[in-house]
């Protein structure tokens, strides 16, 4: 956990500072100064002056936080694993390369092209027109116990996203900008 403090007359802006903070932080405002606004969900701040009781309390709150990320986290290893959260499964080659592209833009619209072209290389063709389908058939399959789901945009392509994200009529998987909410 990095503690931080931010001070009145500093060179670097509150938001260099936030942006360049990757992990959790715990800011330590020094008396005087304006207490940050827009925090991060890893952030947190303390006066400078605060008792340990204070300083402790928010520091379990924060880890509280970086374990609830973490049991949310999606990860494609470099070995091949795909992780979410503490669960796991094995995609085939074809799967994971897949699923590089559909990772890369969680949320988005993936479009056809990419994924031939991240599955099937610079052939961007299948053996067969069903291969593709079946490929991504069974990614859904695969990724279904970790709550993911990959919804199709019919003639365009896919798009994966945790469970439970919720998608409204203005901005569905089929707006013009293919953004899942």
């Amino acid at each position: 956990m990095r503690k931080r403090v931010f001070a009145p007359g500093r060179t670097l802006s509150w938001n260099d500072l936030t942006r360049e903070a990757t992990g959790a932080c715990l800011w330590l405002v020094e008396a005087g100064a304006t207490p940050p606004s827009d925090l991060g969900e890893l952030e947190d701040w303390a006066g400078a002056a605060a008792d340990g009781g204070e300083i402790a309390d928010r520091i379990v709150r924060l880890a509280s936080r970086v374990q609830q990320r973490r049991s949310r986290s999606i990860e494609l290893t470099g070995d091949g694993v795909l992780h979410v959260g503490d669960r796991w499964v094995v995609p085939t080659d074809l799967e994971a390369r897949l699923l590089t592209a559909l990772l890369a833009d969680l949320g988005h619209l993936v479009p056809k092209e990419r994924l031939l072209q991240a599955g099937w290389g610079d052939r961007g063709q299948v053996a067969d027109a069903n291969s593709y389908k079946v490929a991504m058939l069974r990614i859904r399959r695969r990724i279904a116990p970790l709550e993911l789901h990959l919804h199709a945009v019919a003639g365009r392509g896919y798009v994966l996203a945790p469970a439970g994200t919720p998608r409204t009529p203005e901005r569905s998987l089929h707006s013009p900008d293919g953004v899942l909410p």
